[in-house]
């Protein structure tokens, strides 16, 4: 997970990084830790835990 500059987001673009915005990158990387296990989904579709 790491910001990239794109003309946009939401659709498959790498090899498998999950890129963002800057802002949005700065966002997560406050919220998160290292070694956290995040879900990557559709927007509107809430993961459930398991």
């Amino acid at each position: 997970m790491h910001y990239f500059p794109r003309a946009g987001y939401g659709w498959p673009q790498s090899a498998g990084c999950v890129e963002m915005p800057n802002k949005a990158a700065h966002q997560v990387f406050r919220a998160i830790h290292y070694g956290t296990v995040v879900t990557v989904a559709t927007p509107g579709h809430v993961a459930q835990a398991s």
